[in-house]
């Protein structure tokens, strides 16, 4: 079986955000926000100008790699094979 992503055009991929910030919480809403605010003013990221929520994520991140919890690649993609019989 042949898995592919397929690529959203400009205009479906603007009908995707819209519909889903209408959903969407406070929370979900306050990190667009923050996103559209430096994308907007042309500024660099940096990892200060994410949101803390994001800054744990990665500092939570950065702890498990250097504790050796990993997968390589090459790992995920057989474990995946066997739990769905994939050859």
């Amino acid at each position: 079986m042949l898995l592919y992503k397929k690529v959203m055009s400009t205009i479906e991929l603007r009908k995707e955000v819209i519909n889903s910030l209408a959903t969407a919480d406070e929370h979900f809403l306050r990190i667009v926000y923050e996103l559209y605010k430096n994308y907007k003013s042309n500024k660099k990221s940096t990892f200060d100008d994410l949101p803390l929520e994001i800054q744990e994520l990665i500092l939570q991140s950065r702890e498990s790699v250097k504790k050796g919890h990993i997968f390589s690649h090459k790992n995920v993609m057989e474990e995946s094979k066997r739990k769905y019989n994939i050859i």
